[in-house]
Order: structure tokens, then C-alpha cells, then sequence
């Protein structure tokens, strides 16, 4: 009788999706707030744009961001509730 001995548990770590799978969506969103934000910050301050313009221009993505996490994929129970 042929046994595998493949259980699925062992990821590949020389994957380059590997690292990124122990990560959930909203562990993806909550690191991305602040990159965005960080990255409006930085066009603010090299492109001849407003500071204002390119931090609320992080602030109005984020917002997509968080409608997204928040309203059309919400979080639910895993556990089956109780």
C-alpha cells in the first residue's frame, strides 16, 4: 500500500509565496495603511505637490482600504460560533 508522506503542512520556505502566506488579508491591510500613508508623505515632500494634497490623496486610499476590510469583506467567525 502506497503512503504520502505529503501532509500539507510543510510550506516550502524557498517560495516566494511562502513568507507571505502566514499572513492573513487583514494583517496585508493593517501593514498597508501606513505604507500608503508613508508614501503620500514622501511624494508630499519630493514632487512640487501641497502636503496636504498628497497626505489626504494616502488618506482617501486607506479609506478604500478600510471600506473594504470593514464593510464588503467583513470578518467573520472562524470558530463556528457559540
Amino acid at each position: 500500500m502506497a503512503v504520502s508522506r505529503s501532509s500539507g503542512r510543510g510550506r516550502n520556505r524557498l517560495s516566494p509565496y511562502g513568507f507571505l502566506a502566514t499572513f492573513s488579508r487583514y494583517d496585508l491591510l493593517l501593514a498597508a495603511i501606513p505604507l500608503v500613508l508613508a508614501v503620500g508623505l514622501f511624494a508630499g515632500i519630493v514632487v512640487p505637490v501641497p502636503l496636504h494634497f498628497s497626505i489626504g490623496s494616502g488618506a482617501l486610499v486607506c479609506s478604500f482600504f478600510l471600506a473594504d476590510a470593514l464593510y464588503f469583506n467583513p470578518p467573520t467567525d472562524a470558530s463556528g460560533g457559540s
